[in-house]
């Protein structure tokens, strides 16, 4: 699909997400989309509370919020819930379901009962991702298997309805159309990005240039919410214990809301390879401040296990990395390889390989004119990714809906 040259005529939008994505981790489109939205047009936004069992749900400025129920899955609760809301708007004061995984009934009723247009955004694929996860953490029985059993056939047979698609990348699509039958002609791929204003570096000092002499201030965003995805990080400080024995200093700091079981596992790699002192977990970090901290940094990371979900996902800290000017280093796998061209914007290494990734951390501390050169075309490289720029597109496909007839 390509951008219509349509007027900002404001339309009424129910924006619905299984996830607060005003914490911004994990949901960046979501946040960016919608601060886009709200300029123009009014915005109506159901979304969950941060934590199962807190309050009845309240409204705030044109916010609805719903409560979490202890235990019952969040897709079939929210589902029900986010309808009720839904009609207590009222059909008036919605012209535009905006949904994300794991909604979909209150858009079709909206759909069917009164002609409403729905578009459903997919970040991920819609069962494939949470099957895999939950497979290798072990938490795979029958009543897991039936329960994404049941949200496959629920997708395979509501997503025919939609009127348009969102998703992320090509490898998505292709599971959208050839798992779930849907026209290509219906799907929308939008890439993440970055907000180049907000992810700005300081003016750039020529001693910057030069990492010799200091110790390695190595930086990782991440949400990793099980060990499995948090061994790449493991493999990192593998890799600091390697610098070490080569007389480079290198210090470690993760942030992200972390499982602390998954933090207690990294903190004992960190201990049984004597470099403890050289690990700090820094926790969730507000989004406005994730800059700051990369400010500080001389590396940043995107350690990133090779799992299946990951080819066709998309590291939306890479692109602020590199708006950041910082050196980044990532596991050599199909979505890091999307953004980061090996030796111009940043580095790879191979998944695992502490040596390897030691040995590419070595090559930045001694090679000035490499430091220099990933620097230079890093913040270039995701100019063409600035959120503002590319939401018009998908904001003027969505008006476009809203206006074509049935």
């Amino acid at each position: 699909m390509s951008g219509r040259k349509l007027s900002n005529t404001g339309i009424k939008i129910a924006f619905v997400n299984t996830s607060n994505f005003f914490k911004v981790q994990g949901s960046t489109e979501a946040y960016y989309l919608y601060n886009h939205l709200n300029h123009h047009h009014n915005v109506k936004v159901i979304i969950p509370i941060d934590e199962r069992g807190q309050s009845n749900p309240t409204r705030r400025n044109s916010i609805y919020y719903i409560c979490r129920p202890r235990y019952i899955y969040d897709f079939l609760w929210f589902n029900v819930v986010a309808l009720l809301r839904l009609v207590r708007l009222g059909p008036r004061n919605v012209d535009l379901i905006y949904s994300y995984k794991n909604v979909f009934l209150p858009p079709l009723i909206f759909k069917f009962l009164f002609g409403k247009k729905w578009i459903c955004d997919l970040r991920a694929p819609p069962v494939e991702q949470e099957y895999e996860f939950a497979k290798l953490s072990g938490r795979l029985n029958f009543r897991k298997s039936l329960y994404y059993k049941v949200k496959e056939y629920s997708y395979k047979f509501s997503l025919r309805y939609c009127d348009m698609i969102v998703t992320l990348s090509e490898g998505i699509k292709e599971i959208l159309v050839s798992k779930y039958g849907i026209p290509p002609s219906k799907i929308y791929i939008q890439p993440l990005g970055v907000d180049l204003a907000k992810f700005k570096p300081e003016k750039s000092r020529l001693e910057e240039w030069s990492l010799r002499n200091k110790q390695l201030e190595l930086t990782c965003v991440t949400s990793a919410a099980g060990w499995w995805r948090a061994q790449e990080i493991a493999t990192v400080l593998k890799a600091i214990r390697l610098l070490c024995k080569r007389s480079i200093g290198a210090k470690l700091t993760l942030i992200g809301a972390i499982p602390n079981d998954v933090v207690d596992k990294l903190k004992n790699v960190a201990q049984k390879n004597n470099i403890a002192s050289r690990f700090e977990w820094k926790g969730f970090i507000p989004h406005d401040k994730v800059s700051i901290l990369l400010q500080n940094c001389d590396i940043a990371l995107s350690p990133l296990p090779e799992l299946e979900s990951y080819k066709v996902a998309s590291p939306a800290k890479v692109f602020e990395y590199l708006a950041m000017e910082r050196i980044v280093i990532a596991s050599d796998i199909e979505c890091n390889r999307r953004i980061i061209e090996d030796g111009k914007n940043g580095l790879l290494y191979e998944p695992g390989n502490a040596e390897d990734l030691a040995n590419k951390i070595e090559k930045v501390y001694k090679d000035d004119e490499l430091v220099y050169k990933l620097k230079k075309n890093s913040r270039q490289s995701v100019e063409i990714y600035e959120w503002h720029n590319m939401l018009k597109d998908l904001e003027n496909e969505m008006i476009y809906k809203v206006k074509e007839k049935e």
